[in-house]
């Protein structure tokens, strides 16, 4: 995993940080205790990315009670996609249209639902293996969660963790 710690911005996000969100087939999870500091920079993020690569943002917030069929039909809702996609379904969707899903508040994760990471994790490494067949996208995943929460990934998907950039907004 590479790890960046950002400062509070407002305005452009600085280069390193900016580096990892352009880089094909690199997911990211930004870190921080506070919420609204971490959307802060994934906005920017998104920003950038949408004015030099053209992309669009999917934002999907995990709750509590959300499960793993719930999470599916979210997204399929959004994606206008039949109920409850195969993972192979969405990465195809994401990179046809260029998408950058955002899954907010992965730290809301809990034991009762931790089917739901263990997918998602597959799901980010599914996104980056398909990367190298779309040199023109700059599709990715990007978490957002506290501390621990790139650990909770990398547990249950291995190879995931070389393909993680960590950025901590504290």
């Amino acid at each position: 995993m590479m790890r960046h710690d950002a400062e509070y911005f407002a305005g452009p996000v600085r280069k390193p940080i900016f580096r990892e969100f352009s880089q094909p087939g690199r997911q990211i999870i930004v870190v921080s205790p506070i919420g609204q500091e971490r959307m802060n920079l994934v906005d920017a993020s998104l920003k950038q990315l949408s004015v030099k690569y053209d992309t669009r943002s999917l934002r999907i917030a995990v709750t509590a009670r959300m499960t793993l069929e719930a999470f599916r039909e979210e997204i399929a809702r959004r994606l206008q996609l039949p109920s409850q996609p195969l993972a192979s379904e969405i990465v195809s969707t994401l990179f046809s249209r260029n998408i950058v899903l955002v899954v907010d508040a992965l730290e809301k994760v809990t034991d009762s639902n931790f089917d739901l990471i263990v997918w998602l994790a597959e799901l980010a490494k599914n996104v980056s293996d398909e990367a190298g067949f779309h040199e023109d996208s700059i599709v990715k995943i990007v978490f957002t969660g506290v501390v621990d929460t790139p650990n909770q990934l990398c547990q249950k998907v291995q190879s995931l963790r070389s393909r993680l950039a960590v950025i901590s907004t504290t």
